[in-house]
């Protein structure tokens, strides 16, 4: 027979893993459906979101991603046509979760009765695949945050890398680094990319990220540093938007500027 207070305790694991899996999804009304926002995020640490529709009235629902798995790949510059090698791991991975590609979207359709594995299999396969982000270019955004924290190293700056911090919403941003000793403390937010699109599109996450986290931590200081090394100019849009929310704007080729604020 199994230790009776061990079985307690894993009801009471059982209770509080439930509770804290409710609190992570969140559930708003949209046309025609239910939008579910997970806590899995993608590459860029946007949230995977899933719109659930009714199909018929066979009891029948429709689970789709809305285009943001494809769209993040096609504005990274991801080859998913021909016989390319990320295009045969989008397949396999779409075959393996059992899910399809239409018209841009992932789509799953299940029994009212199956929601929950419908969820996770469109899930699984928006992150399989979103990951395919790193395979596009020789540099990718984590490439440029390594490189970053080797220069922070070499500065002798101590500043500690991919810090949670909840915002205002009680949504949880990660920062890539965060120097909290000593007034104010300071926020750094790295980006990289090799187009306009995405460039604009991480822009526009790092400024609601700041809002959040600035009604919350009024007192940091806000820098984003943005990878300029790319032959386009891919910020150009994206500038002022940043500067108007960020304490400090910089650029990898002139990092230097940066140290005034960040010792």
């Amino acid at each position: 027979m199994p230790d009776r207070s061990f079985v307690d305790t894993c009801r009471d694991l059982l209770a509080l893993l439930q509770k804290e899996v409710r609190e992570q999804f969140s559930v708003e009304a949209v046309d025609e459906g239910c939008l579910i926002r997970t806590p899995y995020l993608f590459p860029d640490n946007d949230p995977i979101e899933i719109v659930v529709k009714r199909v018929g009235e066979g009891g029948r629902v429709r689970l789709s991603d809305a285009g943001e798995t494809l769209g993040l790949l096609f504005l990274q510059g991801v080859d998913l046509k021909g016989r390319s090698k990320q295009e045969w791991h989008m397949a396999t991975a779409l075959r393996r979760m059992d899910v399809r590609a239409d018209a841009g979207e992932l789509l799953v359709e299940v029994p009212l009765r199956e929601l929950g594995d419908g969820l996770i299999r469109l899930v699984e396969a928006s992150k399989a695949l979103s990951y395919l982000v790193y395979t596009s270019r020789a540099r990718t955004g984590p490439d440029f945050r390594r490189e970053v924290a080797r220069w922070l190293q070499s500065e002798s700056l101590n500043f500690a890398a991919e810090v949670p911090i909840a915002g205002s919403s009680g949504r949880i941003w990660t920062v890539d680094f965060v120097k909290e000793r000593g007034e104010p403390p300071i926020l750094m937010q790295t980006l990289h990319s090799e187009t306009r699109g995405y460039a604009f599109r991480l822009a526009e996450h790092t400024v609601v990220m700041w809002v959040e986290i600035g009604r919350t931590k009024s007192d940091a200081r806000k820098v984003t540093l943005l990878d300029d090394t790319v032959e386009d100019p891919v910020w150009v849009e994206s500038l002022p938007l940043l500067r108007e929310y960020s304490d400090k704007v910089g650029l990898w080729q002139s990092k230097e500027e940066l140290l005034e604020i960040l010792e």
